[in-house]
């Protein structure tokens, strides 16, 4: 049955259901980032700022799209003892108890790469949006 945003469920439960939901706010975008702040600076204290900002993200083309708002905060990584450099991605996440999540936050986060002479970014988790890739020096 067709529904609209805005259209509370029924007991019956016709009305916009939260995968309808998502579905609708797919057709808004061509594809997910950030639409706004979100900005990332590292620190000197092996972790990233993240400006507040919104960012739309999707699971799977099938499970359509949110908007997200992050307030900002901070996370962290871990040293780099290796000889060689590595990549981070920072990246931020809406999570779903629907969908196995532990809640419904929106999380950021960061992902390390592999050290490597000619390192490359890993990918983000499932259901994220990369807000940035970050070049850890060697011994950092």
């Amino acid at each position: 049955m067709a529904t609209a945003l805005g259209i509370a469920p029924l007991s019956d439960g016709t009305g916009c259901d939260p995968l309808t939901h998502r579905r609708i706010i797919a057709g808004r975008w061509v594809t997910t980032g950030v639409v706004c702040g979100l900005a990332v600076t590292g620190r000197s204290d092996l972790s990233y700022d993240v400006s507040a900002g919104c960012a739309v993200a999707s699971r799977s083309d099938s499970d359509g799209c949110v908007e997200l708002y992050y307030p900002g905060g901070t996370v962290a990584t871990t040293a780099n003892p290796s000889s060689s450099p590595r990549v981070d991605v920072v990246w931020v996440k809406a999570n779903d108890a629907q969908q196995g999540d532990g809640d419904n936050s929106v999380i950021a986060g960061v992902t390390q790469g592999t050290p490597s002479a000619s390192p490359t970014a890993p990918a983000a988790p499932a259901g994220c949006t990369v807000l940035s890739e970050h070049l850890v020096p060697a011994g950092a």
